[in-house]
C-alpha cells in the first residue's frame, strides 16, 4: 500500500474500532487496547513500548514536580531513582517512603539511599537505586 492508501485504512480502521483508552474484551473475548489492538494475538512492540514507558516517565515527572517541592532541586540520577520505585510501587506507594523523602528534602542521600533498601520492596531494582542515590551517578 502507498502511504495515502494506508492512511485510508488506518482512519477506517479508527472510525469502526474507536479508541479505548483501557484493556477490554473484544467480541471474541481477546483482550484489546487503543483503536482494536489484540494485545493477546500480537502483544506490544517494542516502539511501542519504548513510547508508553517515555510517556509514564512524562506522567511521573509532572506528577512529582506537583507533589514534591524539592524535586526540582534533585539531580537527574536521584530524579530518575524516584522515577523508578514510581514504576515499581506507583506514586502513592512512592510518598509512603516518608524517611527516604525527608532525608531527600534534607540532601541527606546516604539516608535516602538506607531508606530504599530497608524498604518492603528490597531487592535488586532497590539495590541498584540505592547505589544511584548514593553516588548520584546513572
Amino acid at each position: 500500500m502507498i502511504p495515502s492508501d494506508l492512511e485510508k485504512a488506518v482512519n477506517l480502521v479508527k472510525k469502526h474500532e474507536r479508541y479505548k483508552q483501557f484493556i477490554y474484551p473484544d467480541i471474541k473475548g481477546n483482550l484489546t487496547i487503543g483503536f482494536g489492538h489484540n494485545l493477546q494475538a500480537n502483544g506490544m512492540s517494542f516502539n511501542i513500548a519504548s513510547l508508553t514507558c517515555e510517556e509514564d516517565v512524562t506522567f511521573f515527572v509532572t506528577k512529582l514536580d506537583s507533589l514534591l517541592h524539592f524535586y526540582k532541586y534533585l539531580s537527574v540520577p536521584r530524579k530518575a531513582v524516584l522515577i523508578d520505585l514510581c514504576f515499581n510501587c506507583g506514586v502513592n506507594g512512592l510518598l509512603q517512603f516518608k524517611k527516604m523523602l525527608t532525608a531527600l528534602e534534607k540532601n541527606d542521600y546516604d539516608t535516602a539511599a538506607n531508606e530504599i533498601i530497608n524498604s518492603k520492596i528490597a531487592h535488586e531494582r532497590a539495590v541498584e537505586d540505592a547505589y544511584i542515590m548514593r553516588s548520584n551517578e546513572l
